[in-house]
């Protein structure tokens, strides 16, 4: 009688154990994939940050790395950080640039989609900044964007 229940208590244990083993590998790989995909972009210029800094304010990064594909018959891709400076000390203000992370990246990824190479080559980097703080302002109530840096500009064919 007692024979067959220490083979079932051993059969729990051996179970319980490879249990412990599955969830620890899980959380070690969830964690670790978690840190490759979760790496925010590098900070704007180091004179951007001083300048921002001098004037009380912090860098939104939040929208992260953007992908969008060119309105060219053979497409290419379009890859950009986003920053701006914004007044940290407003919380409302900080809230809502959060809240709508999102819709900055539909917005920026529709921008870069609506052109094709030549014609951002031809826009410029600066008329493009222009055109994404413009829509950026457009859906903002509480504050509004005055500058954007792109970290990463790169169009690959």
């Amino acid at each position: 009688m007692i024979r067959p229940l220490l083979a079932v208590y051993r059969a729990l244990i051996a179970v319980l154990l490879l249990l412990v083993v599955g969830f620890a590998l899980l959380t070690v790989f969830t964690i670790s994939r978690k840190e490759v995909q979760g790496k925010t972009p590098a900070p704007p210029a180091a004179g951007a940050v001083e300048v921002a800094e001098a004037k009380g304010q912090s860098f939104f990064t939040g929208i992260g790395r953007i992908r969008a594909a060119t309105d060219d018959p053979v497409p290419a891709t379009v890859i950009v950080s986003i920053a701006f400076p914004y007044d940290a000390s407003d919380s409302a203000f900080s809230e809502e640039l959060a809240a709508r992370t999102r819709a900055f990246r539909e917005l920026s990824a529709d921008l870069f989609s609506s052109y094709s190479k030549g014609e951002l080559d031809s826009l410029g980097e600066a008329r493009i900044k222009a055109e994404l703080i413009r829509r950026f302002n457009a859906i903002l109530r509480l504050g509004s964007i005055g500058e954007i840096y792109f970290n990463d500009y790169i169009v690959i064919e």
